[in-house]
């Protein structure tokens, strides 16, 4: 999220099939965010993806 004061969120993808992957992320507050997915392949290179995520809705649960 591109927010004054916000952090980044950091999560890991563990490989689910071949070439699947998944992984968990907390998004903390509503809003537009984007996610940046770093990979890098077995050539040695390292590719990079924005993905934006608008109008995120967050709900939590109660206990």
């Amino acid at each position: 999220m591109n927010h004054a004061g916000m952090v980044p969120e950091f999560a890991d993808a563990e490989e689910t099939a071949p070439g699947m992957y998944e992984g968990l992320l907390e998004l903390t507050m509503g809003g537009d965010w984007f996610l940046v997915v770093t990979a890098r392949v077995d050539d040695g290179r390292v590719l990079e993806e924005i993905i934006e995520l608008p109008r995120v809705n967050v709900t939590r649960e109660e206990g």
